[in-house]
C-alpha cells in the first residue's frame, strides 16, 4: 500500500456520499479473495470509496445496537448530547474558548465511558464495524461502474 493510494482514498472519502444498492453490495457472486497484496490494496481502496455511504450506515447501525443494548452507554450518550447542545447553543462559561469547551465535553465523555464500564462496548462496536467493513472491502470484487464513479469523482474534485 503506497502513500499515493492512501491519499487517493482520503480524497475519495470527501465526495460522492450516496447510498449504493444493498442488493449489489451484498451480492455473494461478486466476492472472492484478491490475487495479491496490490490487488487487495486496489480493491479495498476502490470499494471503500464506492461503498462509503453503505459502510457508514453499517457503522451507524452497529453503534445504535451497542447503545440500545447497554443502558449505561445510552445514558452517557444522552449526557454528552445535552452537554454538546448547551455548549453550542447556549452562551455558557464565556471565559473559555469554543475549542476548550468542546475538549471539556470530550474529556467528560471519556471519563463517563470509563466510570460506567461502557468503553468496552464502544471498543467492541468499533472493532466489529472495522472487521465487517475491511472484510467486505477486501473480498468484494470491484466493478467497472465503481471504478468509473471513483475516477469521475476524482476529476470533479480536481476541477472544482
Amino acid at each position: 500500500v503506497t502513500i499515493k493510494k492512501m491519499s487517493g482514498l482520503a480524497a475519495s472519502l470527501k465526495t460522492g456520499w450516496q447510498m449504493r444498492p444493498w442488493a449489489g453490495f451484498a451480492d455473494t457472486t461478486n466476492m472472492g479473495p484478491p490475487a495479491n497484496a496490490n490487488a487487495w490494496a486496489d480493491r479495498a481502496t476502490s470499494n471503500l470509496g464506492y461503498y462509503k455511504a453503505n459502510y457508514l450506515a453499517i457503522a451507524g447501525v452497529m453503534f445504535l445496537f451497542s447503545v440500545f443494548t447497554n443502558p449505561l452507554l445510552l445514558i452517557v450518550v444522552l449526557i454528552e448530547a445535552a452537554a454538546f447542545f448547551f455548549i453550542v447553543e447556549k452562551p455558557v462559561a464565556p471565559q473559555f474558548s469554543h475549542q476548550q469547551k468542546l475538549a471539556g465535553v470530550g474529556i467528560l465523555g471519556v471519563v463517563l465511558l470509563f466510570i460506567t464500564g461502557s468503553f468496552l462496548s464502544i471498543l467492541f462496536s468499533l472493532a466489529l464495524t472495522t472487521l465487517v467493513v475491511v472484510g467486505h472491502a477486501s473480498v468484494r470484487k470491484t466493478q467497472l461502474k465503481g471504478k468509473v464513479t471513483n475516477i469521475a469523482q476524482d476529476i470533479k474534485r480536481e476541477f472544482s
